[in-house]
């Protein structure tokens, strides 16, 4: 199935897919093609290939096709099953060949809900709505979804099993997973992601919220506010600044680029590695219970001892806390 909407300017993109694949790329005009003054959102929708029992759509079609159909037919219909059913397996086989299907295999895309409503004159956006539960069937539930849509525009997605990919910028994003996999590339404004056991990259993002109970999580940067809630995941953040939060249960934390803002990192059992980037000062607080704790780093009762900063206004607040993880604190290696 596709469909095509003019969408001048960025749309709210509401996607709800099982399992499958959702690929969403946000780009500009030129990269879409569309050097005039309007701009196009693509819904692309085919059924997925991956799903449990998939290969069940294939065979039928097999079947239903004539020859393998007869071949089977014909080869139960030569001798009595002694089931009590006429015809035995060969009545089974041939109900492959009658019915809704027969001769023409319903498209269940055809059934996908897609909507576009245009935007409002209080300021809310278009919204562009694609919703794959209407056209479930038994093991055909899988689907992949393609939306090409404005540079900037917003993104809601929620999965089962559906992996989910965002290529390009977009301005707030929240997606909702049991165990497909999140990979995003650019939020300006705020990234929530919230997953059972998928795992979560993220490349860029203003401020993010991010929680999982199993899956992975790795960000890139982080300009702003993070959050980031784990069970057993390991979470690692190359880059951040600003106010963040990681809490973890038995996950490791590894912190490889801190900057100035304020960080508290808390594990249970999990050992957790901070990286404080070159010139910046901290006031540290590091706490375990059965861990050990080590810092690279000259650490003195007062600040101002370093020489690397004016000893009343640190740069960083830190705080790690741990119950038997190890704890490690070093300096950054930029390249």
């Amino acid at each position: 199935m596709h469909r095509e909407f003019l969408t001048p300017e960025p749309v709210t993109i509401e996607i709800r897919n099982a399992a499958g694949d959702v690929d969403i790329e946000l780009v500009d005009a030129q990269q879409a093609g569309d050097l005039g003054a309007t701009h196009r959102t693509t819904v692309e929708v085919q059924t997925g290939n991956g799903q449990p029992m998939g290969f069940l759509d294939d065979v039928l079609k097999a079947v239903n096709s004539g020859r393998i159909g007869d071949e089977l037919r014909n080869a139960f219909g030569r001798r009595d099953s002694g089931d009590g059913a006429a015809g035995g397996p060969a009545a089974w086989f041939s109900s492959f060949g009658t019915g809704a299907d027969n001769g023409s295999d319903p498209d269940p895309t055809d059934r996908v809900r897609i909507e576009h409503t245009e935007p409002r004159a209080d300021g809310r956006r278009a919204i562009v709505v694609v919703d794959t539960d209407p056209a479930r069937s038994g093991w055909r539930s899988s689907f992949t979804i393609r939306v090409r849509a404005p540079r900037g525009s917003g993104v809601r997605a929620q999965t089962q099993s559906a992996d989910v990919t965002v290529v390009g910028v977009a301005d707030r994003l929240e997606i909702r997973t049991a165990s497909g996999a999140v990979s995003v590339d650019r939020v300006t404004e705020k990234a929530v992601v919230q997953t059972a056991s998928g795992s979560v990259t993220l490349t860029e993002t203003a401020d993010a919220d991010l929680r999982t109970a199993s899956g992975r999580v790795g960000v890139h940067q982080v300009d702003g506010r993070l959050v980031v809630h784990s069970t057993s995941g390991d979470v690692r953040v190359d880059r951040s600044s600003g106010e963040s939060s990681v809490r973890t249960v038995s996950g490791e934390l590894r912190l490889a680029e801190v900057g100035p803002g304020r960080l508290e990192a808390v594990s249970v059992s999990g050992p957790v590695d901070v990286a404080l980037r070159p010139g910046t000062s901290a006031a540290v607080d590091l706490s375990s219970v059965a861990g050990t704790t080590d810092s690279d780093l000259p650490v003195t009762d007062r600040l101002g001892d370093t020489g690397d900063t004016d000893p009343a206004t640190p740069d960083l607040e830190l705080r790690v806390s741990t119950t038997s993880g190890d704890i490690h604190l070093r300096r950054a290696v930029t390249v």
